[in-house]
């Protein structure tokens, strides 16, 4: 017992001496020989190291026996439902006193890049000229490309070096602008793991690792900013769980405040895959049966069970219910934005005849299910 104490003692002094690390040094240097850093860091640097080793062709990560919504199939006449509420929110709030602007955060440029191209082909198509001069697109990764320099050959597209997350965003706008996010952001969103003590304090989750090559978990009451902040915003409703443990949405809380200070006149439309609620029938068998289980379930991760064992990503599934109450949250309600499911979002966008017209192709009403069938939701403001 008496060794037990020692020991933890000693390894209580090494975690207060090891440097703290964040996602960039992982991605510029690897995993450290000595040092420490939150698990949504580590995770974060995981699944960005996984995004860079695949293609936009690469077949879809399966995790945990799941698979995450793919917009692939579907993709052109997703564009033009996303081209048409643009348009219509443009000219009903912007036009003609601004420029139609749109900034894609994107962690797939590929697929980017092509849905850009969609949304610019269909406006082109359809509206005068002196409108579609107007119209500008940028894309910023969600994470800065070292060294990696990424041009694109159309005038109407400007894509920006520095991430969103980078530790100096350069890009801001003054201007009303659109923050589009297609199915390749949201998911990817690290989190941070807490659990709650008997005191009601909480802990935050960290992974350290030593120069003898081993490395652990631990959890410590210094809660880094990002956290705390979350902690703040999720309050209410983790004292409503009574959960003992679970992950919160710290980068997701962090993106939609460095939103406001890049883009102050922004709106967002965001598609990502969309977490189900129960079935109130089966909701109420479980607490029928009692399982004394209680949990804050707004996010599911799909990824390795135990992630410092492994170097596959991490993605999450989103209640968008809560996203759009953590929205509102981070802007003091002076900010919001509603949610659906992708749709009922396409019932009130889609025109298929028009899309059959510009695409130059016929029977899209297949498309157009397996899109209203897929666990897609979308945000928008």
């Amino acid at each position: 017992m008496a060794l037990s104490r020692i020991a933890k003692r000693v390894m209580a002094h090494r975690y207060h001496t090891l440097p703290l690390l964040d996602t960039y040094q992982l991605v510029s240097n690897g995993i450290p020989s000595e040092g420490t850093t939150p698990s949504r860091d580590y995770m974060e640097y995981a699944t960005i190291r996984e995004q860079r080793g695949r293609n936009f062709f690469s077949p879809r990560k399966r995790m945990q026996g799941h698979v995450l919504p793919s917009i692939s199939h579907y993709d052109d006449i997703l564009a033009h439902c996303m081209a048409r509420w643009l348009l219509v929110d443009y000219k009903l709030n912007a036009y003609p006193y601004y420029d139609l602007n749109v900034l894609t955060v994107y962690t797939d440029l590929h697929q980017s890049l092509r849905f850009s191209r969609m949304i610019l082909n269909y406006y082109e198509r359809t509206v005068p000229q002196e409108l579609y001069q107007r119209i500008n697109f940028f894309l910023l990764p969600l994470h800065s490309r070292s060294g990696v320099k990424v041009d694109v050959p159309d005038t109407k597209i400007t894509v920006l070096q520095d991430g969103l997350f980078s530790y100096s965003p350069s890009f801001r706008i003054e201007d009303p602008i659109y923050i589009m996010m297609a199915n390749d952001v949201l998911r990817y969103l690290s989190q941070d793991y807490i659990r709650r003590l008997p005191s009601q304090e909480w802990e935050q989750r960290y992974f350290d690792f030593y120069p003898d090559g081993s490395f652990s978990e631990r959890f410590s009451k210094d809660i880094d900013y990002w956290c705390n902040v979350t902690l703040k915003i999720l309050a209410p409703i983790l004292d409503a769980s009574k959960v003992a443990e679970t992950y919160i949405p710290s980068r997701l809380v962090q993106l939609f405040t460095l939103l406001e200070k890049c883009a102050p006149e922004h709106k967002i439309l965001a598609i990502d895959a969309a977490l189900r609620q129960q079935s109130s029938i089966t909701s109420f068998m479980q607490s029928w049966l009692g399982s004394g289980v209680k949990s804050f379930t707004a996010f599911e991760p799909n990824g390795p069970l135990d992630p410092l064992s492994s170097l596959q990503a991490t993605s999450f599934v989103s209640d968008f219910s809560e996203i759009r109450k953590i929205y509102a949250s981070v802007y003091d309600g002076t900010k919001i934005c509603q949610s659906e499911e992708l749709a009922d979002f396409t019932e009130n966008w889609l025109d298929l005849d028009e899309s059959e017209r510009i695409l130059g192709e016929k029977d899209l009403a297949l498309r157009a299910r397996w899109m209203k069938d897929a666990d897609l939701d979308v945000l928008h403001s």
